[in-house]
């Protein structure tokens, strides 16, 4: 039960709203909301139609990453999400540094993990975004092929078109003081 999905190019940063903070394992979560009109939705946005080289990769019971190159059908679109990404990049370090007393531990030897990941493949010259899909009783990740066919993770395959909806969750920061931005994708 999604409701529509801002578009990335139509979302104000400036009316994203840091709203509860929880400590968990040594982590800190700072969950994130959005000032949508006179209302607080989730932040939600669809990613362009990007290539998918590789397979999920488990990395806990119920839990597997995903690596999504930034190549994609429509160079244009992808080239916006880049920008948007970079954008969103630089409004939560410049609201780290505001909130430096609060968020860390210390407010020196911060380091911020961008939302784009640079790669050592050649051929990935944009980088890529990293996603996690989760299966909880809390939450789970939809897995669809064609938009219609529900899929397990373990049937998503390698090299081929996808989209995602994503909600930008939350800011992650561990005990180190190295941070960064917790997408959660929801189909």
């Amino acid at each position: 039960n999604v409701k529509e999905p801002f578009l990335f190019e139509n979302i104000d940063l400036n009316n994203i709203i840091f709203y509860k903070t929880k400590k968990t394992n040594g982590k800190r979560i700072i969950y994130l909301k959005y000032k949508n009109n006179d209302k607080i939705d989730d932040l939600v946005t669809q990613t362009p139609t990007l290539w998918s080289i590789k397979k999920p990769k488990k990395i806990g019971e119920n839990l597997h990453d995903l690596e999504i190159p930034l190549i994609g059908k429509r160079e244009e679109r992808v080239n916006k999400f880049i920008k948007f990404l970079k954008k969103l990049d630089k409004f939560i370090i410049q609201s780290a540094k505001n909130n430096a007393d609060s968020w860390f531990n210390e407010s020196h030897n911060v380091t911020y993990l961008n939302t784009i990941r640079e790669s050592n493949d050649v051929n990935i010259k944009k980088g890529f975004i990293k996603l996690k899909i989760i299966k909880s009783l809390d939450f789970k990740t939809v897995l669809k092929r064609e938009n219609k066919f529900k899929l397990k993770v373990d049937e998503v395959t390698e090299n081929s078109w996808m989209k995602s909806i994503i909600q930008i969750f939350a800011i992650w920061i561990k005990p180190n003081n190295q941070f960064g931005v917790y997408f959660r994708p929801i189909i």
